[in-house]
């Protein structure tokens, strides 16, 4: 028989064919045929598509898109991502794990310096640094009303220091200065000449409401408020050289005279148990600072420093009167803040200035940690806070002319 594939001629009897070895009664394979020519074109413009749809694709997903599909890739494939690759300007730079061969160790943190007590603190201070611009506000709470030049005239001006936004209270042409806060906030008590003569007028916390308390012919200046708001110390006289201490109701009423010396006595400073008042005085030959307790009428010298202390305060909790001194001597006049304690023991200084410069009406903190100033030390006067031990001296006014004379408020 023939083979009905390739036509070899068989044995009847033979089950496959001798020569191509198809089974006889099974169908004959199909023959291959190679690709044509259209086809291989056909394959390669569905290629040249897919890639062009491809790119457009990639070209409209955005960059967090790619980093988190390759993040998804990574997570399969255990593999840690190198994306965005580095010709890519804006790439999201995803987390990379540092070898624990290569990592930097962080920086060993200097061991902490036991805290001193209070005494130690103050009594051994060093040079303070000229505090360099501040590059953002000072965060604190409560306002420090102020006197300031920078409109060419004394105004009173009070700064926010939850903010550091600063706010001008008086708008006159004559001096107003020695701005006291009363122990509530609501008013500011200061002194004046806008009547012809130095008086103690008191105004709302805003400005508003100014009342003329004394109005008298004397010159009185350097008003301070009682622990309880219910009187005002102020110094009074005829002339610079005859000026006494004296106190008032809040009011103006009920005026009476608390010293009597042929020296010049200033400045009062109500303690804060009402008790007392602290004030500077030249009768030793220099400004000294003195304390007269209200209940006996005894006076005790607080400092005996070779150079003026002036302008003394009371901490919050009575412990503390810091003070200025100045030396006024030819070729070095330099002003330095002071604390001593209320006995007038353990005196100690806080800021040093190694050329002429003046630091100077320090007041306090509310809570008593802090000390406002003013001083020259970088120009002009203008506003600086510290530490109640001198340490991180911080400037707060930045005006052209001379800003002094602080107070603080809550």
């Amino acid at each position: 028989m023939f083979c009905p594939n390739c036509g070899t001629e068989n044995k009847d009897t033979a089950r496959f064919c001798k020569s191509c070895g198809q089974p006889f009664g099974a169908p004959a394979a199909p023959k291959r045929r190679k690709p044509s020519w259209l086809t291989v074109v056909w394959l390669l413009m569905v290629a040249l598509v897919c890639v062009v749809a491809g790119i457009a694709i990639y070209s409209r997903l955005n960059e967090e898109g790619i980093a988190a599909l390759v993040t998804f890739i990574t997570t399969l494939t255990k593999q840690t991502p190198v994306w965005p690759p580095p010709s890519e300007p804006k790439a999201v730079i995803l987390p990379t794990v540092t070898s624990p061969a290569t990592a930097t160790s962080p920086p060993t943190p200097a061991p902490p310096s036991a805290t001193p007590s209070p005494t130690e603190a103050l009594t051994s201070v060093p040079p303070t640094a000229t505090p360099t611009s501040i590059p953002t506000p000072i965060k604190m709470s409560g306002e420090i009303a102020f006197l300031s030049e920078r409109d060419g005239n004394c105004e009173i001006y009070v700064i926010d220091l939850t903010d550091n936004s600063q706010k001008k209270l008086t708008n006159n042409s004559a001096y107003d200065g020695e701005p006291d806060w009363s122990p509530d906030g609501r008013w500011i008590a200061f002194d004046t000449n806008r009547d012809g003569n130095y008086e103690i007028y008191i105004m709302d916390f805003d400005g508003g409401g100014v009342l003329n308390l004394t109005q008298s012919p004397q010159r009185e200046r350097e008003p301070d408020w009682s622990p309880d708001g219910s009187m005002i110390a102020y110094e009074a006289g005829d002339s610079q050289e005859t000026l006494e201490i004296y106190i008032m109701d809040a009011d103006g009423a009920n005026r009476r005279r608390l010293t009597n010396n042929p020296f010049p006595d200033r400045a009062p400073a109500w303690s804060p148990d009402g008790r007392r008042i602290a004030f500077m005085s030249k009768r030793e030959g220099r400004w000294q600072i003195y304390v007269l307790d209200l209940e006996s009428g005894t006076t005790s010298q607080i400092t005996n420093h070779p150079d003026d202390c002036r302008f003394p305060t009371w901490s919050p909790d009575g412990r503390y009167i810091a003070f200025n001194t100045l030396t006024d001597e030819p070729g070095d006049n330099v002003g330095q803040i002071w604390v001593v304690d209320a006995d007038g023991t353990n005196p100690r200084m806080l800021t040093r200035l190694d050329r002429d410069g003046r630091n100077g009406r320090p007041a306090w903190s509310p809570e008593g940690t802090k000390i406002v100033f003013n001083s020259n030390r970088d120009g002009d006067y203008e506003i600086y806070i510290m530490d109640m031990d001198g340490a991180n001296p911080q400037r707060l006014t930045y005006s052209a002319r001379d800003d002094y004379q602080p107070d603080w408020s809550e």
